[in-house]
């Protein structure tokens, strides 16, 4: 039968079991209703679990895999979706605009407390250290015998900027930018 929340639900018979085929094409057509019907979440763990059998999968299996950035994957009918995002769809009810950020910087913890809306200023705000970065120290770059504290926006507006004779004096100087420029986003520890 098919199910009305669900936009492109297929029923197929193999072999006496019945089974449900979702194919949704984009995020627009998968919605809430539709993914509560196929997955259920735990509100602690963070952890997708199918409700439904299915090719290559069992009822209360673990649903998706871990891509090599560390982020879960789940695929639904052709559609490969993040689990954060998911997550925000199954207990929101609505796909979050721009970017979901992981409180901890767990990107594999996806439980609703770690989760939160963020835009792509403030998901770099609550990022590690990239690893090109000659100091390996977030937010400060050396320039000839300085160190140089900067934050900055989009379109390279600095949002302060500051140079130093010694890194300690710069490492402290970040410090007490982080948390007045980046709020709820600051990492408690930058660099790692």
């Amino acid at each position: 039968a098919l199910n009305p929340t669900c936009p492109t639900d297929e029923t197929s018979s193999t072999g006496g079991r019945e089974m449900t085929a979702i194919s949704c094409e984009n995020e627009s057509r998968l919605s809430a209703e539709c993914l509560r019907t196929i997955l259920s979440y735990d509100l602690e763990t963070g952890l997708f679990r199918w409700r439904e059998r299915g090719h290559k999968r069992r009822i209360d299996a673990v649903a998706g895999t871990v891509r090599p950035d560390g982020r879960r994957q789940i695929k639904i009918g052709y559609t490969r979706y993040l689990s954060s995002r998911l997550a925000w769809l199954y207990v929101n009810g609505e796909w979050p605009e721009e970017y979901i950020d992981h409180i901890d910087r767990n990107r594999s913890n996806d439980a609703i407390g770690n989760l939160r809306k963020a835009n792509p200023t403030e998901n770099r705000w609550n990022s590690g250290v990239r690893a090109n970065k000659n100091l390996g120290l977030k937010n400060i770059f050396q320039h000839r015998k300085r160190y140089v504290v900067l934050f900055s926006q989009k379109k390279r507006k600095a949002l302060y900027r500051e140079s130093f004779t010694t890194l300690e004096d710069a490492v402290l100087a970040r410090n007490a930018q982080y948390a007045r420029i980046c709020g709820a986003f600051s990492a408690t520890s930058p660099d790692k």
